[in-house]
């Protein structure tokens, strides 16, 4: 069954703890021994076992062992240490919505507390008395009476005299 299995060059360079670009490095460089270890299908190469066992010797060959030790455990280590950083940023942001949930809901009960106090004291006032409103009127203007035939001369000669005050 492991014989069966296919590699892509991405679970290559995981399991290396290298980039792809170091697997294609090395891809290039066993072009001819792969040939037959090579399956592509949908633009994506995949290797059987023969193919990935040529490719990671070939890198461990390039990389001292000491340097493929610390490429693989410090790979490891940066993900595990940014693994457990996560998971305490998600601990505080749970602990701080359970704290804001306990405020709201004591925040709500507040509220309903004072809203029932707030209609007792409504309820025992009761309703304020209206007084009734006189409205404003303009104050009427009172012109004065003439004959027609003395209007008649104000209008011609005097007409501010004719004006209402």
């Amino acid at each position: 069954m492991q014989e069966d299995r296919l590699y892509k060059v991405s679970n290559i360079a995981d399991d290396l703890s290298v980039s792809t670009t170091t697997v294609y490095k090395h891809i290039k460089k066993l072009k001819e021994r792969l040939v037959d270890c090579k399956v592509k299908e949908k633009g994506v190469s995949f290797f059987n076992q023969r193919g990935y066992e040529l490719i990671t010797g070939s890198i461990k060959e390039t990389l001292s062992v000491v340097e493929y030790k610390q490429l693989s455990t410090g790979f490891k280590e940066g993900w595990n240490t940014r693994l457990k950083g996560l998971e305490q940023a998600i601990m505080l942001l749970v602990e701080s919505n359970n704290k804001l949930s306990e405020q709201n809901q004591a925040l709500a009960k507040t509220v309903q507390s004072q809203s029932k106090k707030l209609n007792i004291i409504q309820l025992s006032l009761g309703a304020p008395k209206a007084r009734p409103v006189k409205v404003w009127q303009p104050p009427v203007k009172i012109s004065k009476q003439y004959s027609f035939l003395k209007k008649l001369w104000y209008e011609l000669t005097q007409p501010e005299l004719l004006r209402a005050n």
